[in-house]
């Protein structure tokens, strides 16, 4: 579960990609930011989990995870039971101010505030992309007249958010182990990696007109190319890690089925679009064989 969360900490500097479309000289600016909110919080929670770990020991640390992660009767009879041992809670108990447990609560607090704002914006841009290439209904695309916003993506967005809230209030068996839905996550980045390696090579018009930083190549490889590879080598590894657990028993069926089914929806979605596009003559697959303009 420890690892699961470290990784969790990472996934929304991908959200960064959603704003791209709207970024002024997006080159620099983007890889600013999305490798620059890494390595801030990837350099914060090392303080953090190297602070639980000098103060525990590791043995301790991972036994303590290990134990919460299963539900075994010994970490639920604790007093902090009902909770998960995020580094913040033992950093806070092993300081023993009260000043600094606010701190941490109020800064929880408003982290949460912030990343509510930017991660609502995803799915919605999520949404209207795909009425847009025409994965979803193209009414999803469609802009509201008067403010030009994606009213339409935004309430599929809201009924959708409502819709797992109701289902983690009162089915909270389906979502207690949404955190391990990362395993589908890593899948695709596994088909992104394969992309990222042949890319240069299958769609040698697109690389060519591609921006510079795109092309650069080291000892005449690609960059993209190896970066494709370091991709898929990483998320293989990670899916392979993060069924350990499930394969021990340690994890219920549910963690699989919530990861397959966010598998395999959006690809019932996209064969589906495909398949009634192409009874009207349209096949969608062309516009992906150019670079959106956006």
């Amino acid at each position: 579960a420890g690892s699961t969360y470290i990784i969790l900490n990472t996934l929304g500097a991908t959200f960064g990609a959603n704003l791209a479309g709207e970024v002024r000289n997006v080159q620099k600016s983007q890889l600013l930011a999305l490798f620059g909110s890494l390595t801030i919080l990837m350099s914060i929670w090392a303080i953090f989990y190297g602070m639980s770990y000098k103060a525990w020991g590791a043995h301790w640390t991972n036994c303590l995870m290990f134990l919460a992660g299963t539900g075994n009767e010994v970490y639920t009879s604790l007093p902090i039971g009902n909770l998960e041992p995020f580094a913040t809670i033992m950093v806070g108990i092993m300081t023993k101010s009260g000043v600094f447990v606010f701190l941490i609560a109020a800064a929880f607090f408003m982290a949460t505030f912030g990343s509510t704002a930017g991660m609502s914006f995803g799915p919605i841009r999520n949404i209207y992309a795909w009425g847009f290439d025409r994965m979803v209904p193209e009414a999803l695309a469609k802009l509201h007249p008067k403010t030009s916003a994606p009213w339409n993506a935004s309430m599929v967005a809201i009924v959708g958010a409502e819709f797992f809230l109701l289902v983690d209030i009162y089915l909270p068996a389906w979502t207690a182990n949404i955190a391990y839905t990362i395993f589908t996550w890593f899948i695709g980045w596994i088909f992104l990696g394969i992309a990222g390696m042949v890319f240069p090579y299958r769609r040698k018009l697109l690389f060519e007109s591609a921006p510079p930083i795109v092309k650069k190549r080291l000892f005449g490889i690609p960059v993209v190319s190896i970066l494709g590879f370091f991709t898929l080598i990483i998320s293989v590894a990670i899916c392979i890690y993060l069924l350990i657990p499930f394969v021990q028993g340690l994890l219920p069926y549910t963690m699989i089925v919530v990861s397959g089914a966010l598998f395999i929806i959006p690809l019932i979605l996209y064969y589906y679009s495909k398949n009634q596009y192409a009874k009207k003559g349209v096949d969608i697959d062309i516009q992906f064989k150019e670079i959106p303009s956006q």
